[in-house]
């Protein structure tokens, strides 16, 4: 997965990382609040939302600006 390491995805300005080893109670009042979000993930500014209800994640994705590069995963 060559390039991956270059590549972050930050919600509120705080890294993957630091949200994982944030307590679960701030991790739902800064993302999984079923509001939207402004958040960036690589080149791109992505507007979206992200909820838990009944153990499923539901991301809604209303606008995305810029990226457009090679994905990771081909």
């Amino acid at each position: 997965m060559q390039g991956r390491d270059n590549r972050e995805i930050q919600f509120e300005g705080l890294t993957e990382s630091e949200i994982l080893a944030l307590p679960e109670e701030d991790v739902n009042g800064l993302i999984l609040l079923g509001e939207p979000l402004v958040f960036r993930a690589g080149s791109a500014t992505v507007l979206g939302s992200f909820r838990v209800t009944d153990k499923r994640l539901t991301i809604e994705l209303a606008q995305i600006d810029g990226g457009g590069e090679e994905c990771w995963w081909r």
